[in-house]
Parts: structure tokens; sequence; C-alpha cells
């Protein structure tokens, strides 16, 4: 009973140890562009423009997915394209985020918290910020 929990409790923990481990992917991370949304502005930042302005990060292909599902659709109207704070490259797609919360992924429009847009970043890795 005791070796038979001890080898139980160890396998557990190695799998765990082996999940902890594994390699991440090339497509398990998504190249991203930040600029917070409590700084101000005098004028907008377009979408060809954002990589230009913002923080380079990289962040987990599954938060992503996360913000999508979890957001609700959104009218087009509600996105500005001129005052765009983030940008998310998932794979040939590219989805931006405006100072509002509204996001375009293709021809598709969602309402996104902006708290949890910036803790995506907050737990991704800062690649380059010369700004």
């Amino acid at each position: 009973m005791i070796v038979s929990s001890f080898l139980r409790a160890n396998f557990f923990a190695g799998v765990l140890l082996l999940i902890c481990l594994a390699p991440v992917r090339a497509d398990d991370r998504v190249v991203a562009y930040y600029l917070d949304f409590g700084i101000s502005r005098m004028t907008g930042i377009p979408e060809a423009q954002i990589a230009s302005y913002a923080c380079e990060y990289r962040v987990e292909r599954a938060r992503i997915d996360e913000l999508i599902v979890r957001a609700p659709p959104a009218v087009p109207s509600s996105y500005e394209g001129r005052d765009v704070r983030a940008m998310f490259r998932i794979g040939e797609r590219v989805m931006y985020v405006d100072s509002s919360g509204a996001a375009r992924l293709g021809s598709k429009y969602f309402q996104m918290r902006k708290s949890d847009v910036t803790e995506v970043f907050r737990s991704g890795m800062l690649v380059k910020c010369e700004h």
C-alpha cells in the first residue's frame, strides 16, 4: 500500500514535470506589440504603424485564444483603426485592438476588456522597447 502510493505520487509528479519542461513550440508564442492603454496621445496610431510605436512582446498563443473566445462580438463601427494600442500576429492573421478595447481580426470584430489585454502582456516576455 505504501509502495503503491509512493509510485503513484512519483508517477504524477514525473508527468507534471515533463509537461512543464516540454519545449515551447514556435506556434505557441505570438509576436505582439503593445502601447499601454493609460498612455495619453494627441494623435492615434494607425494599424500600419503600431509596430513602430509600441513595445514588442512574445505572448502565449493560448492567452490570445482565451481573449478571443471570451470577448463578445462587436459592430465594425465600434473599432477605430486609427487609434490602435495592440497588435497580435497569429500565424498568417493579424488582430488589432484599439484604445477602447475593440478588436478586429480579419472581418470579425470583438469587444475586449482592456484589463484582460493588459494582463496578456504582463504575463508575456518583453523583447524590445525603444520608446
